[in-house]
């Protein structure tokens, strides 16, 4: 093994690699060098434990030294137990400035928040629905009259409302007595603006409070993932014998709704509850709603 080559007998070879306390910078250079180069290493975390023997500085441009010969698809992380911090030798290598933590729990928890935000990144992006022009003519009709001469936000009358939901490719019917009862709606947040939120809907949705929120655009993959991050999300697929719902179309609706959030920037709140998610090929249709729009000034 490399490190057996140069470590001393004390050392432990094994993960987490020991090199005791009186090991020298150029241990920490070799170490980091051999270890880095690793096929089966994703990353290193480099612990600095102040013996009396080395000083932290020295140790510091050492690992700096050694950290520019590891490829740069792996990330060097450290950790200096000291309370004069990190020293500044530590950005003197070819990596340039090296993340240094007060403790290794911190640098493993920075490490998980990359390695999800990679995973993240890594994902299909999915598909996102636009509605066609002639669809996105109506809705500006729409709420165009229904704004004018106001300067405050109103709730459309229901005519408008279903004016607004078959434009966008949303049925709209009075009663329908089976299927899975769902939520589909968008609220303002004075931070982040317009939110699409869906769950569990009907008389239980206000006490169930099992809902999950996405930024528009949202994609045919994060619609699914919001229906997958409910915890009564066993409904939808047929829970003790009960018929399962029909997830494409809710997923569709999702969609949907982003789409008029994406061709209506007036939309304050979309209400669509109940939405009745029927058993697998017949759709989802919409029980209820409501829409409030307002004038865009009003978020500036």
């Amino acid at each position: 093994m490399a490190l057996r080559a140069f470590l001393p007998p004390a050392a432990g070879l094994e993960n987490p690699v020991d090199i005791i306390a009186s090991a020298t910078p150029e241990h920490y250079a070799r170490t980091i060098e051999a270890v880095g180069a690793d096929p089966g290493v994703d990353s290193l975390v480099v612990i600095y434990v102040p013996p009396f023997v080395t000083s932290a500085a020295e140790i510091a441009s050492a690992v700096a030294r050694g950290a520019g010969t590891v490829p740069k698809d792996k990330p060097v992380l450290c950790v200096f137990l000291s309370s004069r911090g990190a020293p500044a030798a530590l950005a003197t290598g070819r990596r340039g400035r090296l993340p240094s933590y007060s403790f290794p729990e911190n640098a493993a928890r920075a490490l998980a928040a990359a390695e999800r935000y990679a995973r993240w990144r890594a994902r299909p992006r999915g598909r996102v629905v636009h509605l066609e022009d002639a669809s996105r003519r109506t809705l500006r009709g729409v709420v165009e009259r229904a704004l004018s001469g106001r300067a405050d936000p109103v709730w459309l009358d229901p005519a408008d409302v279903e004016s607004v939901l078959r434009a966008a490719g949303i049925l709209l019917q009075r009663e329908v007595k089976e299927g899975v009862e769902a939520l589909v709606g968008v609220v303002t947040d004075p931070t982040f603006g317009p939110l699409l939120v869906s769950g569990l809907g009907g008389v239980q949705g206000e006490l169930l409070r099992d809902a999950s929120f996405r930024l528009p655009p949202v994609s045919d993959l994060d619609a699914a993932e919001m229906i997958d991050r409910l915890r009564l999300r066993a409904l939808f697929d047929g829970h003790r014998g009960s018929p399962p719902a029909d997830r494409s179309a809710l997923i569709g609706l999702i969609q949907r709704v982003s789409a008029l959030v994406e061709t209506l920037p007036e939309l304050r709140e979309v209400d669509l509850n109940p939405v009745k998610v029927l058993r697998p090929g017949q759709g989802a249709v919409v029980v209820d709603a409501r829409i409030r729009v307002g004038r865009v000034t009003e978020l500036a």
